[in-house]
C-alpha cells in the first residue's frame, strides 16, 4: 500500500531525488520477503488443519474449508505468487511494475480480510474501544 501512494506522489511532485530507485528496489525486496512469509503461514495453516484430523473428526474445518477454499487459494496465490516476479531485476527496478504488483497485493489483502471476518484483529477489541478489563479477577 505504501508503494501505491509513494510511486504516484514521487512522479507528480518530482521527488525522484528523495525517493530513489534504491528505495523502490528495497521496498520490492521487502515485498518479496513478506510474500514468502505469507506463503509459509498459509502452508502451516493447511498443514495444521490436516494434522488435527482424526478418525472421529475427519477434517478440522469441515464444511468451512470447502466454502472458503476458493477465497483462501486466491488470496494465497495473489499474495505469494505475484510478488515472485520481483526476483527479476528489470521488474524490481521498474516503478510501473512495482505499482501494479503492490496493487495486486493490496486487493489480495482486502480479500483476505474479507474472508477472515472483515476485521484485522477481531480478538483485540480493547485496542479500538478503550481499556479492556477481563471479567475474572476483578473484585
Amino acid at each position: 500500500m505504501v508503494l501505491m501512494l509513494a510511486i504516484p506522489i514521487r512522479k507528480i511532485y518530482g521527488l525522484e531525488d528523495f525517493i530513489t530507485e534504491r528505495h523502490l528496489q528495497n521496498a520490492a525486496k521487502v515485498m518479496l520477503a513478506t510474500g514468502l512469509i505469507v506463503a509459509y503461514g498459509y502452508g502451516i495453516e493447511a498443514f495444521m488443519a490436516g494434522i488435527a484430523a482424526t478418525a472421529t473428526m475427519p477434517s478440522r474445518c469441515g464444511t468451512a474449508c470447502t466454502a472458503l477454499r476458493r477465497p483462501l487459494l486466491s488470496a494465497a496465490h495473489l499474495q505469494h505468487l505475484h510478488p515472485q516476479v520481483l526476483w527479476i531485476r528489470k521488474l524490481r527496478t521498474s516503478p510501473i511494475a512495482l505499482f501494479f504488483v503492490s496493487g495486486v497485493i493490496l486487493v489480495a489483502c482486502a480479500g483476505a480480510l474479507h474472508h477472515r471476518g472483515g476485521e484485522p484483529a477481531p480478538r483485540l477489541p480493547h485496542l479500538v474501544v478503550g481499556m479492556y478489563y477481563p471479567r475474572a479477577g476483578i473484585g
